[in-house]
């Protein structure tokens, strides 16, 4: 076992050899792979567009929001939680995708599926697309955000 930083080095410094010890052992996350999975959906985000629905009556089209448009495709991708409110309906809400809720198979596995996703609801129908420009495009845009 090595200390990651000063702190923990003093923390094992302070452990007898020998002593039992209790340890959450992670791996940290990639997090430009993180910003890779925020550069997809942003790129599909800028992509779709709502569809006009009628409401009340009146044919209305929603405004864009990307912090719904993100929870649903994740739920459409399948990480999803099902919850119950107080009027005992139940819904879906998409899974966390947290550092400290994920782990990095598990999160590539999500880009994956969020991707097939976006790719099938969106990126499929824009003129010219293709699975290898989105991703291309993709690692561009990543490469701007360095």
């Amino acid at each position: 076992m090595r200390p990651a930083n000063e702190t923990d080095m003093a923390t094992l410094n302070r452990v007898k050899n020998g002593a039992l010890m209790l340890a959450d052992v992670r791996q940290p996350r990639n997090a430009k792979f993180h910003r890779k999975f925020f550069a997809l959906l942003n790129f599909a985000f800028d992509y779709w567009e709502p569809q006009p629905v009628e409401l009340d009556g009146e044919i209305v089209t929603p405004e864009k929001n990307f912090e719904r448009f993100r929870k649903d495709i994740t739920i459409l991708a399948g990480y999803r939680v099902m919850v119950v409110n107080i009027k005992n309906e139940v819904r879906y809400e998409a899974q966390s995708i947290s550092f400290a809720e994920m782990d990095e198979t598990e999160f590539n596995e999500l880009y994956r599926a969020v991707f097939n996703t976006v790719w099938r609801l969106v990126l499929s129908r824009v003129h010219g697309m293709t699975e290898q420009v989105a991703e291309n495009t993709i690692n561009q845009l990543l490469s701007f955000d360095q």
